[in-house]
């Protein structure tokens, strides 16, 4: 009989040189495969590595399908901003949770092709395919593809990148609404909220994102003045998560002995990253209300 623990780490060394295969596989074949995550049917390209991480773990991904959950009994109504969507897989997996509009953004031609596939029965999902940024600007950046994540890469010609206050002002109008922001762009995710200043002002909106300091370090991102920003606009506390979705603890944005703490063991593991969910200070309990019942999936210990 094996221990949980020996259970785990066969688990991750099954899928996880399973995955490592596909990736090989996929550099001479890449076809579009349907699989099912939490009883969600999602295409996706045969690399990618939502399949082979929820199999290590379970909790991976779920966070920010839960607070939608929870969040939409205490809105009229959720509109959803998924800045860097990928191939979708994060607005159907929140769709099966909430009742929501959910506006799509993604960079990568590949990724948004499937991404169109994944919702073209979803009304309340739409799609838009831009680069986001700060401001509405040219850069000599472009998206490429390294199997489940897109990055930024200098590129030979000019890219128009968007802020989210520009799009929601013309296109996307009913965004203007926008309650929750999520992004996942691998070291834009300031730009990108810095860009959405008029948005979060306006509905102080809860903020979902992906904090890889690795990647903010190449992006020259100067992380304490962000957690300002972050204060400034009334966001005085986050929820930080495990790139495994495990719950840290609840932290104070003017806590950069807690910042760094995460940043520092981030770039020490290189391959590590946390999510950040951050509500305004009006908020700040319903933040603590829903801690208490993402820790209360897990079993807790006393000593």
């Amino acid at each position: 009989m094996l221990s949980a623990r020996s259970r785990y780490l066969f688990r991750e060394l099954f899928w996880g040189s399973l995955y490592l295969f596909v990736r090989i596989v996929s550099r001479f074949y890449e076809p579009v495969v349907t699989r099912e995550v939490r009883g969600v049917k999602i295409r996706l390209n045969l690399s990618h590595s939502l399949p082979f991480l929820i199999r290590i773990n379970k909790h991976h991904d779920r966070p920010l399908p839960a607070f939608a959950k929870f969040y939409r009994a205490f809105k009229e109504k959720l509109f959803i901003i998924d800045a860097g969507a990928n191939v979708g897989d994060t607005a159907l997996l929140i769709d099966a949770e909430a009742e929501a509009e959910i506006l799509c953004i993604e960079a990568s031609a590949k990724f948004y092709a499937i991404l169109r596939s994944n919702i073209r029965d979803k009304e309340n999902i739409h799609a838009l395919r831009s680069y986001l940024g700060e401001r509405d600007e040219e850069s000599f950046l472009s998206v490429e593809n390294d199997m489940g994540n897109a990055v930024a890469l200098q590129s030979a010609t000019a890219n128009i990148f968007r802020s989210l206050d520009s799009l929601t002002q013309d296109e996307f109008s009913i965004f203007r609404h926008a309650n929750i922001i999520k992004t996942d762009t691998e070291g834009f995710d300031c730009k990108i909220l810095r860009g959405a200043e008029q948005l979060i002002r306006k509905n102080h909106p809860a903020l979902f994102f992906e904090f890889l300091p690795y990647y903010l370090k190449q992006n020259a991102e100067n992380i304490e003045e962000f957690f300002r920003f972050l204060a400034e606009h009334q966001y005085e506390e986050f929820l930080a998560y495990t790139q495994s979705g495990y719950p840290l603890g609840i932290f104070k944005t003017t806590d950069m002995g807690a910042v760094n703490g995460l940043v520092n063991f981030s770039l020490i593991n290189i391959d590590t990253y946390f999510d950040i969910l951050s509500l305004t200070k009006a908020e700040s309990g319903l933040l603590h209300q829903f801690y208490q019942l993402e820790i209360g999936r897990f079993e807790t210990y006393t000593w």
